[in-house]
C-alpha cells in the first residue's frame, strides 16, 4: 500500500483511538461520545457530499419501528424529520442507505448490537421503482422490489481474531448472518460478507469505507409511494 495512504490511515486510526481513550477517562456524561467521534474524525470526512449522517428512529409503511440507532446514513432522495430537540431524526426505511452501531467494547455489547440489527432488518424498504448499478450496468426494478437495510458494527475494542469477525459476517447453516460488516479499531480488523481483511492492518478503515460505499451506491434512483404511509396514519384500508 502507498506510504502516504497508510500514513493517512494510521493518523486517522490514532486520532480515533486517542479520542476514545480520553473519553473513557472522563465522567459518565461522555457516554455516547464514541459515536460522535467516529462520525467527526472519520465518517463525515470520507463519505461523498450527497449522503447525510444522523441518528434516530426508522419506520416503515407497516408501522414497524427500529428504536433508536447510533448512526443512520440517508440516501439523498427522500426526506426525514427532525425531532423536537433537533438532534435526532425520524427516517423512512426507504430513505435509509445503511445503519452503523458504534460500541466502546463490541464483544461485551454484542447482544445490544444484535438487538438493533434484528429491529432494523425487520423493516421493509418498499419502492415503486429503483434503478441499481451492477458491474457497470444499470437495471430498473418494479414495485415488487425491496430489500433490507445494511447494518454494520464498529467497536473501538473487541475481538482480536479475524476468524471471529469472519464467522459473524458469514452465512450460517440457515443462510443468515449476524451482521453485514464488522470493524474493530483496536485490533485493526475488518470483515464483511464480500471481503475479510486477512490480518490486522490500518487498511481496515479503507476496507470498511469500501464496503460501506458499495451499499450506499447500490441505488441510482428510487421512487416511493408515500400513500402507503398515509393509509397507515389515517387508518385507510
Amino acid at each position: 500500500m502507498s506510504g502516504i495512504l497508510i500514513d493517512r490511515l494510521s493518523g486517522i486510526h490514532g486520532i480515533l483511538m486517542a479520542s476514545f481513550e480520553a473519553s473513557a477517562k472522563m465522567s459518565s456524561s461522555t457516554i455516547g461520545s464514541e459515536r460522535e467521534n467516529f462520525v467527526k474524525y472519520f465518517l463525515s470526512d470520507i463519505l461523498p457530499p450527497p449522503f447525510r449522517i444522523g441518528s434516530g428512529d426508522i419506520i416503515d409503511s407497516k408501522q414497524q419501528r427500529s428504536g433508536q440507532v447510533d448512526i443512520v446514513i440517508e440516501y439523498p432522495f427522500l426526506p426525514s424529520f427532525p425531532l423536537p430537540n433537533g438532534e435526532k431524526r425520524l427516517y423512512f426505511a426507504e430513505g435509509v442507505a445503511a445503519v452503523i452501531e458504534v460500541k466502546s467494547e463490541i464483544a461485551q455489547q454484542w447482544q445490544d448490537v444484535l438487538r438493533t440489527k434484528s429491529s432494523v432488518k425487520a423493516l421493509e424498504r418498499k419502492y415503486e421503482r429503483v434503478v441499481t448499478r451492477h458491474h457497470g450496468e444499470e437495471y430498473s426494478h418494479g414495485v415488487e422490489f425491496y430489500n433490507k437495510i445494511p447494518v454494520y458494527g464498529v467497536g473501538y475494542k473487541g475481538w482480536a481474531r479475524i476468524e471471529t469477525l469472519r464467522e459473524k459476517t458469514s452465512p450460517n447453516n440457515e443462510g443468515k448472518i449476524d451482521i453485514d460488516g464488522l470493524l474493530v479499531l483496536e485490533s485493526k480488523l475488518f470483515s464483511s460478507q464480500e471481503f475479510t481483511l486477512p490480518k490486522e492492518s490500518f487498511s481496515c478503515l479503507l476496507a470498511f469505507a469500501n464496503s460501506l460505499l458499495k451499499d450506499l451506491k447500490m441505488f441510482r434512483e428510487i421512487d416511493v409511494n408515500f400513500g402507503n404511509y398515509v393509509k397507515v396514519l389515517d387508518g385507510i384500508a
